[in-house]
């Protein structure tokens, strides 16, 4: 069986840096293939983040298992 597999761009708001619009939701780091875990290193760790919110969107592919 031939899997593929693909980097997963991570974009993200924060409580503090609220910004929803399209234009911020460039890749601010990956999850690169054969990684399981990604530490991002947010200022307000008592504050909420918002991950990938635009992740089902024209732009995304999404996948049924």
């Amino acid at each position: 069986m031939n899997i593929q597999t693909w980097n997963i761009p991570l974009a993200y708001a924060t409580e503090s840096e609220p910004d929803f619009s399209e234009t911020n939701w460039v890749p601010k780091d990956w999850l690169k293939v054969g990684t399981s875990l990604k530490t991002l290193t947010i200022e307000d760790t008592n504050k909420w983040i918002v991950v990938n919110p635009d992740a089902r969107s024209k732009n995304w592919l999404t996948l049924n298992f």
